[in-house]
């Protein structure tokens, strides 16, 4: 009779299969957050002229999210707990949702506690499009204004996520990315203020922030006599996306020599507190943003009139801009609702001090100062693409990168557009 032997697969086998499911994971997790946006009819990043936040209320979105298969997997023996709780670069890419609930903070401090020493890449999404509060202007106009109350959920979630940010907070040092998406103010509010606290340990390994105020017409503002992200500390990112958050809470030491890519979203016009972005600390650092020689990539997004205006202006060379030539190493550039004259000016003023720009998206600011201005620059641009409105035909802008970790982004002009 013949025996059977067994022969166990070796600890890097085991690995490489733990990596090849985790990946996995990642598709899985992105995949059903993708069911989600077209079960609600929106994506985080849409913002359009007939914006509404009418999302379906009824409560047929699906809370639960794909479990870990890390957390599973160390559940299977004995063996594989041991093997996979002593191996720190499994536990480096940590994707938290609202939707755990309590469990978040548990969550957590399990990655961060397995993890040691590694870098993290940290994902937290609390996106729950039901804490959306649309502003009644009407309302405002009238002196009846002020936000309703939160609801419990909302409340609960806002404790849950400044717990979790507590735990993520001390771990500082580690942070290699860090994405946090909300739909809710109050949210927003908590997670920078937490943030902006003096930490014993500096972010000195993180390379991109994502920020990402999404779906709501109130913007985050930042009054002057708040602290800054991380003080004390003088990130060097990469690449850096406010969306729906003010350009004043990085510290003008996050505006460093290694920022690449830099997105920009926020109308201050929008702000319950009428703040104005042309004074104060947000002049400032309007300037101090246009001044990082290293930017290669700018995107200033869609229905932020005012705003947009302001910062391109501040593209122009002198004597309309800042002292010497502002972004001179920039090569790809994104305006929304911005007039085609200045546009224009940017360009051709630009072209004669620096290289062309590898490619251009832009659409104009609605109005007829736009008639007549020339099509005499359009072909200094290697690449242009112009979107007429939000129902345009799809128009594909791929935005390059240099640091492959941080990956390739793509705009689609579609409807409604979906900026990145």
């Amino acid at each position: 009779m013949t025996s059977s032997h067994i022969v166990p697969l070796s600890n890097d086998v085991l690995l490489m299969i733990f990596k090849l499911v985790c990946e996995k994971d990642q598709v899985v997790f992105d995949d059903h957050l993708q069911k989600e946006n077209a079960l609600i009819g929106k994506y985080w990043d849409d913002w359009g002229e007939d914006f509404d936040c009418d999302y379906d209320r009824s409560g047929n979105i699906d809370d639960s999210l794909p479990r870990s298969t890390l957390l599973q997997a160390m559940s299977v023996c004995k063996h594989w707990y041991s093997l996979l709780s002593q191996t720190p670069s499994m536990w480096t890419v940590l994707e938290i949702s609202f939707r755990e609930g309590a469990a978040a903070v548990e969550h957590a401090r399990t990655f961060l506690q397995r993890s040691g020493s590694c870098l993290v890449k940290i994902t937290l999404l609390w996106d729950n499009p039901t804490w959306i509060v649309p502003v009644c202007w009407d309302d405002i106009d009238n002196g009846r204004g002020g936000l309703p109350p939160p609801s419990r959920e909302e409340i609960m979630a806002g404790a849950h996520l400044g717990l979790v940010i507590q735990e993520l907070y001390a771990h500082i040092h580690r942070w290699r990315q860090f994405t946090l998406r909300t739909t809710s103010i109050t949210h927003t509010y908590q997670a920078l203020a937490l943030m902006s606290r003096p930490s014993s340990q500096p972010a000195h390994e993180l390379k991109k922030l994502h920020l990402q105020f999404v779906h709501n017409p109130r913007h985050a503002s930042h009054h002057i006599s708040e602290p800054s992200l991380f003080p004390g500390s003088a990130p060097p990112i990469r690449d850096l996306l406010l969306f729906g958050i003010s350009w004043a809470w990085p510290s003008p030491s996050a505006l460093s020599s290694n920022l690449v890519n830099l997105r920009i979203h926020y109308d201050a016009w929008t702000n319950d507190d009428g703040g104005n972005a042309r004074t104060g600390r947000e002049a400032k650092m309007l300037w101090q943003y246009t001044q990082v020689p290293t930017v290669k990539t700018l995107t200033l997004g869609l229905r932020a009139n005012t705003n947009n205006l302001a910062l391109a202006m501040r593209l122009l060379p002198t004597p309309n801009g800042p002292p010497g030539l502002p972004l001179p190493g920039l090569r790809t550039l994104a305006m929304f609702d911005v007039p085609k004259q200045i546009i224009r000016r940017i360009i051709l003023e630009r072209h004669s001090l620096t290289a062309p720009l590898e490619e251009l998206c832009c659409r104009y600011c609605a109005g007829d100062e736009n008639k007549g201005v020339p099509d005499d620059w359009q072909h200094q641009v290697e690449k242009y693409y112009c979107i007429g409105g939000f129902k345009s035909a799809v128009v594909i802008f791929s935005m390059s990168m240099l640091d492959d970790s941080i990956g390739v982004n793509t705009v689609k002009a579609k409807d409604p557009i979906m900026w990145m």
